[in-house]
């Protein structure tokens, strides 16, 4: 996934979850200055996972602070093949 896309998917969502425009958050704006809390962050997690395609494990994600530091593990996940896909239960 490209990192612009991913960016505005996340801000997005974001956005709907704290209920301010996109465009007041931007790629530094730290999840912690939203009131973003654990549960918001599952959200988000699910949805990346979704549009990447690969399961992203929580233990890494704790320290993800922002749009660019997700951005980031993302692109580094996929550029060293540290991916695990994604499993769809289709049930």
């Amino acid at each position: 996934m490209d990192n612009q896309r991913l960016a505005d998917t996340v801000r997005n969502r974001l956005a709907i979850l704290v209920d301010v425009p996109p465009s007041s958050i931007h790629d530094d704006t730290a999840f912690s200055e939203l009131n973003v809390d654990s549960l918001m962050l599952l959200e988000l997690v699910a949805l990346i996972e979704q549009h990447v395609g690969f399961e992203l494990p929580e233990d890494e994600l704790r320290g993800l602070r922002t749009i660019r530091d997700l951005q980031r593990y993302v692109d580094a996940a996929e550029a060293n093949g540290n991916i695990v896909p994604k499993v769809v239960d289709e049930h």
